[in-house]
C-alpha cells in the first residue's frame, strides 16, 4: 500500500512540475520598442487612413511593414501629448489624471513648460515616477510597475535607451530603482546631446552634461548612431537572457526621432532629389534608422530561435513633432495638429503588435487602444496579475479579432508644451465610443467631435449637440478630480 501511495504521490508531483514547466514555456518574452515623437503616419505602414503626399507619404520602413504583415496594426492607438506622462503610463497602466505626472520632467521640484498669463499651474508630480519611500517631495511612488511585477514573475527585466521617467538626482532617474535588472543609457534627460557617435553622443562640451548619453563610451568617435549603438546593446542582452533560460522584458526606449535632427548618413541617398527641405530629409533618415533597429531586433529573434516565443510591440510616446523647421506645419495629416496638442495628431501613435498565436497576422485593429493597455496585456501574457483599479485593459481579445466593449479614455494636460499650434494649450480631453470632447482651461470652451465621421476633427459639434458636449465635459472634469488632481485656476 505504502509503495503505491508513494508512487501516486511521485506521479502527482511529476505532473504538477510538468504543468508548471509548460506554463512557463508559454510565457512570452516581451519587447516594447518605444520611439520618441514619431507621428502616427511617419512610417510606410498604412494605419487605416491615407497618407498625405506633401507631408508623410515618403517614409521607407520595411521592417515595420514586416512587423505589420506578421502582426496586428492599430488604427486608433493613443499615448499622451508629451513624453514623460506616456512613459509613466506605460509602466503603471494609469493615465496622467491618476499618476499625476502630467508633463515632462527634468529637475526635481521644478515645473516645466510655458506659463500662461491667465492660469495658475496646478500642483503635479514633477519629480516623475519613483519607487516607494524615494524621499522625493513631488513624485508618484509605486512598485506596481510592469518591470517590478514581471521580475516577481521570474522575468529578466531590461531597460536600454531613453528613460525620462524621473527627475535628475532622484531614485526614479535610474530605471533599476523602478524594477529593471539592467539599465543601459537610461537617465533623466529627454533627448541625447547628439545622435552621432562621431560627436560622442554629446553636445560638444569637454565636460559631461545631463544630455550626454551614458554607458556608450566604446562607441565614441565612431561612425554610428545612438540608435544603432543601443540596438547592439539590446541584441547582446537578448542573448544573455536566452542563455539564462528565463523569459525577459526588454524596454527599448529609442531617442529617435526626437530633436536634435541629425542625419543618419546611411540613408541620405534614399531621400536625395526629393522636394523636401534638408531638415525634413534628415528627419526621414532618422525614421529609417529606427526602422533598421527594428529589423535587426527581428533578425536577432529569428537567429536565436526566439521569434515565436516573443511579443514585439512598436509604438511612439506622443504625436508627431510638427515644428521641425520653425512655425507650424500639418505634418500629421489627415490628423489635426501634433505633439503637445489636444487633437488627434498630438495623441495618436502608430502601434503594431506581433504576438505569434494571438495577434492575427496582417490585421487592422479598429478598436481604441492606449499606452496604458500594454502593462495589463504583458502581465496577462506572463500569467501575472495586474494591480486592481488601473486604467488599462488586456488587448488580447482585440489582437485575436474579437470585439471589446467601448471604453472611456481621459487625457489631462494642464500645461503649455512650448510651441504654438492648434490645441497646444492647457486642456483635458475624453473619448467615449466615437465621441471626443476637448475642454480648454484658459477660455473654458468645450469642443465635440465624432471621430468615426471626422477623424481630422474639422467640425466642432458642440453647438449642435449641446447635451453630449456638456455630459462629456462634466464626466471629464469629474474623472480628473476623482484621480486626485487639481484643476487649473484663473489668476
Amino acid at each position: 500500500m505504502l509503495p503505491r501511495l508513494l508512487s501516486g504521490l511521485a506521479l502527482a508531483i511529476l505532473l504538477a512540475l510538468t504543468a508548471a514547466f509548460a506554463r512557463g514555456a508559454e510565457r512570452p518574452n516581451v519587447i516594447i520598442f518605444l520611439t520618441d515623437d514619431q507621428g502616427w503616419n511617419d512610417t510606410s505602414v498604412n494605419q487605416g487612413l491615407p497618407k498625405d503626399p506633401q507631408y508623410n507619404a515618403h517614409y521607407r520602413t520595411p521592417a515595420l511593414e514586416r512587423l505589420a504583415r506578421e502582426g496586428a496594426r492599430f488604427s486608433q492607438a493613443y499615448a499622451t501629448p508629451v513624453c514623460t506622462p506616456s512613459r509613466v503610463s506605460l509602466l503603471t497602466g494609469l493615465g496622467p489624471a491618476r499618476h499625476g505626472v502630467t508633463n515632462w520632467t527634468l529637475h526635481p521640484g521644478k515645473d516645466l513648460g510655458v506659463r500662461t498669463k491667465a492660469l495658475a499651474l496646478p500642483d503635479w508630480n514633477c519629480d516623475g515616477l519613483q519607487p516607494r519611500d524615494s524621499g522625493t517631495r513631488r513624485g508618484f511612488e509605486t512598485e506596481d510597475t510592469l518591470p517590478f511585477l514581471l521580475r516577481k514573475a521570474g522575468y529578466r527585466t531590461i531597460h536600454i535607451g531613453k528613460a525620462h521617467l524621473g527627475a535628475t538626482g532622484t531614485p526614479g532617474a535610474d530605471p533599476r530603482k523602478l524594477g529593471f535588472d539592467v539599465n543601459i543609457a537610461g537617465g533623466a534627460a529627454g533627448q541625447p546631446g547628439s545622435f552621432l557617435g562621431a560627436r560622442n553622443f554629446a553636445r560638444g562640451k569637454a565636460e559631461r552634461t545631463l544630455w550626454d548619453v551614458r554607458d556608450l563610451d566604446e562607441y565614441h568617435g565612431r561612425e554610428i548612431t545612438v540608435t544603432q549603438a543601443i540596438t547592439e546593446k539590446a541584441i547582446a542582452e537578448i542573448g544573455r537572457a536566452k542563455a539564462d533560460g528565463r523569459p525577459f522584458l526588454l524596454h527599448l526606449g529609442h531617442f529617435g526621432v526626437h530633436t536634435p535632427i541629425e542625419p543618419a548618413a546611411e540613408f541620405a541617398k534614399d531621400y536625395e532629389g526629393t522636394r523636401f527641405v534638408q531638415k525634413e530629409r534628415d528627419y526621414a533618415t532618422m525614421v529609417a534608422d529606427v526602422d533598421k533597429s527594428m529589423g535587426r531586433i527581428l533578425d536577432a529573434l529569428d537567429r536565436l530561435g526566439l521569434a515565436r516565443d516573443t511579443m514585439v510591440v512598436f509604438l511612439s510616446d506622443n504625436g508627431g513633432y510638427a515644428q521641425r523647421v520653425g512655425g507650424y506645419f500639418p505634418r500629421n495629416l489627415p490628423l489635426r495638429s501634433g505633439k503637445g496638442s489636444a487633437y488627434e495628431g498630438g495623441l495618436r501613435t502608430p502601434m503594431i503588435i506581433r504576438w505569434p498565436g494571438v495577434a492575427k497576422p496582417g490585421s487592422l485593429v479598429e478598436g481604441a487602444a492606449s499606452i496604458v493597455d500594454l502593462m495589463p496585456t504583458a502581465l496577462a501574457a506572463a500569467g501575472a496579475k495586474a494591480p486592481e483599479g488601473i486604467d488599462g485593459r488586456d488587448l488580447a481579445p482585440l489582437l485575436k479579432g474579437e470585439r471589446m466593449a467601448d471604453r472611456t479614455l481621459v487625457w489631462y494636460y494642464p500645461h503649455v508644451w512650448g510651441n504654438k499650434g492648434p490645441g497646444i494649450e492647457p486642456h483635458a480631453a475624453i473619448r467615449r465610443g466615437d465621441l471626443k470632447a476637448v475642454h480648454f482651461f484658459e477660455n473654458g470652451k468645450t469642443e465635440l467631435y465624432d471621430l468615426a465621421q471626422d477623424p481630422g476633427e474639422t467640425k466642432d459639434l458642440a453647438g449642435e449637440r449641446v447635451a453630449d458636449a456638456e455630459r462629456l465635459r462634466d464626466e471629464l472634469l469629474g474623472a480628473i478630480k476623482a484621480g486626485g488632481r487639481e484643476l487649473p485656476r484663473r489668476l
